[in-house]
């Protein structure tokens, strides 16, 4: 287990062109030393998190799983398309499972929070444009 993931997809999944894949911010800036003492110790499994969006890798024989957080996308609910929540990991043999389990709660932000404010906004935008999106190309193709 490690906080700071040894990969992490985030910047790729948001398109952010400024994200840069080593910065020392997401993931490890040793990340591929770690993967090859995890390789060479046939690890199985790496749980990681600190990016709060669920993500899951396969290299090289080991499995690389981010858990989400209990407080989504920091402390404002869901701006990031990983609702909060927790992974419950199972190992039964050599069988490995997890799931994500949303753990609701609304969200209390502070009067001055603009930023949080302006990312969840942003969010709910995005989710209304896609939804009225596929209503018309739905409504095309009939």
């Amino acid at each position: 287990m490690t906080h700071i993931g040894a990969f992490c997809n985030r910047g790729q999944v948001r398109g952010n062109r400024d994200a840069k894949a080593m910065d020392g911010a997401r993931v490890l800036w040793d990340t591929r030393e770690l993967r090859t003492i995890l390789e060479r110790h046939k690890v199985k499994a790496l749980l990681q998190g600190h990016n709060h969006t669920i993500e899951e890798y396969r290299y090289n024989g080991v499995w690389y799983l981010t858990s989400a957080a209990v407080s989504g996308s920091w402390w404002a609910g869901d701006w990031l398309s990983s609702p909060q929540g927790y992974t419950v990991f199972r190992c039964e043999g050599d069988k490995l499972t997890w799931e994500h389990v949303e753990f609701p709660w609304e969200p209390h932000l502070e009067e001055g929070d603009t930023l949080e404010r302006k990312r969840i906004a942003e969010q709910e935008a995005f989710r209304q444009e896609q939804q009225r999106l596929l209503a018309e190309e739905r409504a095309a193709a009939r």
